[in-house]
């Protein structure tokens, strides 16, 4: 016989119990319950996406004066280049 989830002294814990009776029907539920789900809901997230960190208004000559500045630190220039995908 099987044994149920129970707490320390043996009674079945109710709140922890998901048992579903047999005849549940989750569509249903979908269609009777289905307005009390949020879907489709924007993102409260302010800070800028990763398109809009590429989309810099740095211009071509500001990157190679950046190189310049860089060229007796290989591996800084290596590092920074590889942040910049260039």
């Amino acid at each position: 016989m099987e044994k149920e989830k129970g707490n320390d002294d043996g009674i079945p814990d109710q709140e922890n119990s998901l048992d579903f009776s047999e005849h549940f029907n989750q569509l249903e539920l979908l269609e009777t319950h289905g307005h009390l789900i949020p879907t489709g809901t924007q993102s409260l997230w302010v800070g800028n996406s990763d398109e809009d960190e590429e989309q810099d208004d740095k211009n071509e000559e500001w990157y190679r004066l950046q190189e310049k500045k860089m060229e007796k630190d290989p591996s800084r220039l290596l590092l920074w280049a590889a942040e910049k995908n260039r």
